[in-house]
Parts: structure tokens; sequence; C-alpha cells
């Protein structure tokens, strides 16, 4: 059966309706000492694309937790150790790493916060519990987000070591400074879920609430970037890094051993918290066909991973689910050519090899009127395969300010006003607009695609324009591409050729 529908084509479509749209910045991928965990995954995020790099609105807001949609948990739960590195990517693009991570005119203080939860999948995350690990404001020379900027969009910290083992929310955080004297300050939040494998027992010695743990009109929410010169010291908001004190008794009791949130031993291919598992096996024509179809089934899930939502893309993309697409279609090709003993490649993992990066050296950070020193984690070469195995724990107490920031070598340019040069930075007024993460059809069948000119960039609100996919199983596939207004609505119908296979198939 001859495809006419391009991925390609699809892109073109989607990245054209972005173009309208004003964005700003995203966590998007976790890595655990050094290996990425894929682009979404164990995350809560935006479900809609369109709107997922905006900061929060408001400060009282419940979107101050997790951000967005953050009250609603994920499947998925990423193992990590006591001591470990966590390292949080932000993008403008959710699902482009190529794209920059922040436009430099944000400039502000960043923040990490940590709360334990006796499920990382179901827990509401808004109120108290939560306990800052790790901060970093204005060094004299440089924003705490312009060394992000400098690093690729990544931050790092280290996960305590004497943490007591169970389940956790992480919070990286981040506050643009821009508009705050004006009374916008812009705050950034998502959240990851983890489960911590542990010998310690510490918990936190004070928690806050959040939302709460910041209000309008404070010194850090409200201050004058632009004033020459800046009242300094900057005065990071929110609590004091927390201090870990070991403790017999735990407001959360530790779990000994992680048992939810697990990838599934049958998973084949991952995109963000969507797992796609073999199609049956099947030895006849008919078989062949039904086995097509569950395989595009499954395509359908991935592209649309929010049943609540289903009009929603995956937010942090759909890299797999389009390797998803070539695997059903090469059984529709099996199923055409006759050759009804599959499916091809059974079992085949077909999950990308998790990327790795190199963490670099940790600095110290401040907790009260004390520094604690860092140590300079080993560093991380090629992918690796599987996540690494629990190293030894670390002793039994210490403050949670060991969880350091990666420290960036700034560029060693200073513009007359003695601030850090940013360097091979567009400015502001060049930075490029931010697509929502694309939502593509399941491509089980021909489909010919119209590619649809959105209206140039403007400063004025963003204009939202969804592409949608419409799918009738068992008859006919529609691609409808549609303003957001409802107007202008185009169908395209899949051959007579292609009704002829999917009917004999089901």
């Amino acid at each position: 059966m001859k495809m006419l529908f391009s991925t390609s084509n699809l892109a073109l479509v989607v990245l054209a309706a972005c173009q309208a749209v004003n964005a700003h910045t995203m966590f998007s991928t976790l890595f655990v000492d050094g290996v990425g965990q894929g682009d979404g995954k164990c995350m809560r995020v935006d479900k809609d694309g369109y709107t997922a790099s905006y900061p929060i609105a408001g400060l009282d807001s419940n979107d101050m937790a997790c951000g967005r949609h953050g009250t609603e948990g994920v499947k998925r739960v990423c193992p990590t150790n006591a001591g470990s590195v966590l390292t949080f990517e932000f993008r403008s693009w959710p699902g482009d790493p190529t794209k920059k991570s922040l436009d430099p005119g944000h400039k502000g203080p960043c923040a990490v916060y940590m709360k334990k939860v006796s499920n990382a999948a179901t827990d509401k995350a808004i109120g108290d519990g939560w306990f800052k690990i790790w901060d970093d404001g204005f060094d004299g020379q440089e924003w705490c987000t312009d060394k992000m900027i400098n690093n690729g969009g990544r931050m790092s910290v280290k996960v305590p070591g004497n943490l007591a083992a169970g389940y956790y929310l992480v919070r990286p955080e981040f506050l643009a400074l821009h508009a705050a004297n004006a009374g916008d300050p812009q705050f950034y939040a998502n959240c990851a879920q983890i489960y911590l494998t542990s010998t310690g027992n510490g918990k936190p010695s004070k928690t806050v609430s959040i939302p709460g743990h910041v209000k309008a009109g404070e010194p850090a929410v409200a201050f004058n970037i632009y004033e020459t010169p800046m009242a300094l010291p900057y005065p990071i908001p929110g609590p004091e890094v927390a201090q870990i004190v070991s403790s017999d008794e735990v407001s959360v009791k530790a779990v000994a051993k992680q048992n939810d949130g697990l990838t599934p031993s049958t998973c084949i291919l991952e995109n963000a918290n969507w797992c796609g598992v073999e199609v049956p096996d099947y030895s006849d024509e008919t078989g062949c066909w039904a086995a097509a179809q569950n395989c595009w089934r499954q395509g359908d899930d991935c592209w649309h991973p929010y049943s609540d939502m289903p009009q929603y893309g995956p937010t942090t993309g759909g890299k797999g689910c389009e390797l998803w697409q070539q695997k059903c279609q090469g059984i529709n090709n099996a199923c055409a050519a006759k050759n009804f003993d599959g499916p091809p490649n059974k079992g085949k993992i077909l999950t990308p090899k998790p990327s790795s990066i190199e963490i670099g050296d940790l600095e110290p950070t401040h907790v009260g009127s004390s520094i604690v020193a860092a140590e300079t984690p080993k560093a991380k070469g090629d992918a690796v395969e599987d996540t690494p195995a629990p190293s030894s724990p670390e002793p039994q107490t210490e403050p949670a300010a060991s969880s350091p920031a990666l420290k960036v070598q700034p560029p060693q340019v200073k513009s007359a006003s003695s601030k850090a040069a940013v360097q091979a930075l567009p400015s502001p007024s060049q930075a490029p607009h931010a697509p929502a993460a694309p939502v593509a059809p399941a491509a089980h069948t021909d489909v010919v695609t119209e590619v649809v000119a959105a209206p140039a960039p403007t400063d004025g609100p963003p204009v939202n324009m969804h592409t949608v996919y419409e799918t009738v199983v068992v008859t006919d596939v529609e691609y409808v591409t549609a303003m957001a207004n409802g107007h202008k609505h185009k169908r395209h119908m899949r051959d007579l050729a292609a009704r002829r296979h999917m009917r004999r198939g089901f």
C-alpha cells in the first residue's frame, strides 16, 4: 500500500501554525547522573503545546506547584539514588533541543525543591511538604539564568545523600525578572516524579507550602534589574535551603523498594510516558491485517496521549511516535506483499539509546551563613544503555545544600557595565517564536496533506492555531486542517485501494 502522507509536510503545517505563538521555556528532559530519561518521561507538563512554555499565571495559583496541569501525575516514575545528580534541561521549543533554551533577556534566580509523597503518580503536588535543596541568584556578574543559557539550558543539582528512601516530586524553578518592576514576575516550574533509593533516614528540618512560598510585592519578586546600580545583594525568593536532619520519624513513610511507575517489561518503544507493546503473532492474512490495526491503534494513543484532552499531541514531541509509525507501515507492507508470518522483527526494542551528557563541576551553595562544599562527580562519556546502578550511600547526616548547581564558566568578555557578556546568542527581538509540540495523525492510511500558511508573528496576543486529525478506524480516515476559529476546513480521503486493503484486513 503506497503511503501518500509525508511527515515532513506535517512538520511544515505544524511549524507554520506555531510561528504565531509567543513562548518562553519549559523543563523538557530529566537526566539522572548524566543519563537522559527521555523527553517528557516522568514529567508533569502542560498538555497544551501552545501554552506549555508560558510563565505561570499568578503567584497564588495552584500551577505554582508543578505548572499547568501539574496536579495530575503521569504513569512513569524515574529511579534515582541518594547523592545522584539531577540535571534539568529547559527548552524554548519543548520538542526541539536544537533551539535555544531561553531568551537572554529573561534574567533571574533559580531554585530546586523536593517533596516526599506516598505516590508520585497520584499526589496533587499542591500544599505543604516542599523543601528547597538548592538556589542561586546573582553573583555580581551573572544571573542563574545566564549560567543556564550558557550551559545549553541545563542546571544540575545533587540530591541530598541522607534523604530517606521513597517517592518524591522534584521541582526546578526559575524566575524571570525582566518585567518584575512592572508587577509581572514570571515563574517557570514543572515537576519530575522520582523514586529515591537510599539507606538514609533524613528529612527536611522545615517545609513550605506551594503555592505560598513567595508572595506578590516581596523584594525578590519586585526587583528592578534595570536600576543603576542594582539594589544588591539580591534576595533569592522562597525559603532558605533546608537542612536535612536524621530522624526515626519521617512524615511520609519510607518505601524500601520501587513498585510503582516502572517501565513495563513488555514495552518495546517509549515516547514520554507512552509505551508501545509488540503486536500479536499471526500466520494468515486476517491475522496480519488485525496486527496492523493493533499497531496503528497504539500509534493513535502515542500521538494523542491525554485521554481527557485528545486534541493535543505529546508536549515534548513525537519522535517515538514516528518510529512506531514506521513499524506499523512495515506490517502493512508485509500484509500487502502476502507475507503472513509475523510480526517482522518481533520483540525488537525500538526505544533509542538514552542520551548522555557531561555534568561538569559542581559549585557550593549557602545554608544560612555557612557554605557547604561540593564534590565533583565523575564525567559521563557516550550514551549508556541503562540507568546506573545505585551508588554507595553518603553519610547519614548532611544539609540539603550539598545539592549544588552546575558551575558554568562564563565568557571572559565583559561589557562596560561589568556584567558578563552573553556571546553568540540572539537578542530578545531576534528570538524565534516557540512552536507547540507536533500533533501528528495516526498515519494508518494514505493521506494527502495540505500546508496552510500561518499569520506572520506579531507582538500582540498569541494567535492559537490547531492542526486537528480525525480518524475513522474501519472505513475512512479524514485529515482535517482547520483554523482555530473553525473556518476553512479541508478534508482529504484516502484512496480506494487503501480502503480495500483495510476492509480486507478488518
